[in-house]
């Protein structure tokens, strides 16, 4: 049986077997995927796996994984949302909690991770193994399937007039862009090419913030957008990795 997931919005629907290997447009947000057999695994650069037998499917690290205790799996939402906000279990829609959040960025290899520094000399905490959803044990590790070039899903979309958005506001070394707007999922040209209606962007000073969409641009890549609030420390800090 084949199946069809869209990258882009989450969709997923059986398709015919012989659609298996091409690209289909999604019903709903109108964006290419691939149609794959459930025979087989979507491609990926590496997997995580445990002593105790359990294999994640594969992934490309620039994915964001959460582990769900309910399902014993490891889950890739999609699609990656706006603002920071921890997304639901695909499977069976339980909410995910931070510490749900797997960092495969930081893992150690698994069953093989030799320390290339001593550790008891430096303040850093060396990476560890982390928590197995279906044993419990703090034995799950990388195992890279030795692909040697990286592919992945751009979640990078347009927003939409009324879309909130949290974004980083980080300093950019030109005179006319003040800040670069960092969003998770937006389109890179709307990070310089926006206006904050109700803020200069000196006065937000950096940071972390939150705005709403007020306008769109129909002939550029350009939006308005309303400051809202300054987000909390750790409603952003979850975020990394």
């Amino acid at each position: 049986m084949a199946k069809f997931d869209c990258e882009a919005c989450g969709f997923s629907k059986a398709a015919p077997d012989e659609w298996v290997g091409r690209n289909a447009i999604c019903p709903k947000c109108k964006k290419k995927s691939r149609v794959y057999s459930e025979l087989e695994s979507p491609p990926g650069e590496a997997t995580l796996i445990c002593e105790c037998g359990f294999e994640a499917p594969p992934f490309y690290h620039t994915e964001h994984l959460y582990r769900c205790l309910r399902c014993k799996q490891i889950d890739n939402p999609r699609p990656v949302p706006f603002v920071f906000d921890t997304p639901n279990c695909s499977k069976c829609k339980t909410k995910f909690k931070r510490q749900d959040r797997v960092y495969t960025g930081v893992m150690p290899a698994y069953l093989s991770y030799k320390p290339v520094v001593d550790w008891s000399r430096v303040s850093t905490t060396p990476p560890e193994l982390q928590l197995c959803p279906r044993c419990m044990h703090s034995k799950l590790g990388l195992n890279d399937l030795g692909i040697d070039f990286q592919i992945s899903f751009s979640d990078d979309v347009a927003p939409v007039v009324g879309q909130i958005i949290h974004a980083r506001m980080d300093v950019c070394k030109r005179p006319e862009i003040p800040y670069w707007l960092s969003v998770p999922r937006l389109d890179p040209h709307y990070s310089t090419s926006y206006q904050v209606l109700n803020f200069c962007d000196e006065k937000l000073g950096g940071g972390q913030h939150e705005f709403r969409v007020e306008e769109l641009s129909k002939t550029e890549p350009r939006m308005t957008i309303k400051h809202v609030r300054e987000l909390a420390s750790n409603e952003w800090e979850w975020y990394y990795g």
